[in-house]
């Protein structure tokens, strides 16, 4: 909300498979965006075809991703992009790796916890954190995961169980 994103606009996700890639991914559904998913790393050119083809409002990326061997500069191919690309994004959102930050250009570029900071905390926001993440990975089957988030979304928002409503194979009609 507060950097106007809402239902319908067009986001692009550049990032490396880090959990705040899934968390952008499900932040996009919950408030409506159409989210495209660019594998981090592409080439600046076909990133900045991905942003002409979706006109994109906003571009969530990181500073860097990590290769065996090796770790490739995001900043350098976003920038690239941002200069090829026809269509202009408002907003970009860059998620530190630590160790491997980069300088940010107010007002466009904006850091990811500086976003989170900003945050209102309110029943519209419901937080994934790497613990979460971890926790529904390590979940065994759809019960221990349904349990998980009963848990955690009732001690975010004090709700009782009739408020949750999860569906799986065995519910469905």
């Amino acid at each position: 909300d507060n950097i106007g994103v809402k239902k319908g606009d067009r986001v692009i996700i550049y990032m490396p498979m880090i959990p705040e890639a899934v968390v952008a991914m499900l932040a996009c559904g919950r408030v409506g965006a159409i989210h495209s998913v660019v594998f981090g790393g592409f080439a600046s050119n076909e990133l900045a075809s991905r942003i002409d083809d979706s006109k994109a409002k906003l571009l969530i990326t990181a500073s860097c991703g990590f290769e065996p061997g090796r770790t490739v500069e995001y900043r350098p191919l976003v920038d690239g992009a941002l200069k090829i690309a026809k269509h202009q994004v408002e907003k970009v959102i860059f998620f530190q790796r630590k160790g491997q930050e980069v300088k940010l250009i107010a007002p466009k570029e904006i850091s990811w916890e500086e976003l989170l900071s900003n945050a209102k905390n309110n029943d519209d926001i419901f937080f994934l954190t790497k613990k979460l993440i971890l926790d529904l990975i390590a979940a065994h089957d759809i019960e221990e995961i349904i349990s998980i988030l009963e848990e955690r979304f009732k001690k975010d928002f004090g709700a009782d169980e009739s408020r949750l409503i999860f569906f799986s194979e065995s519910n469905k009609n």
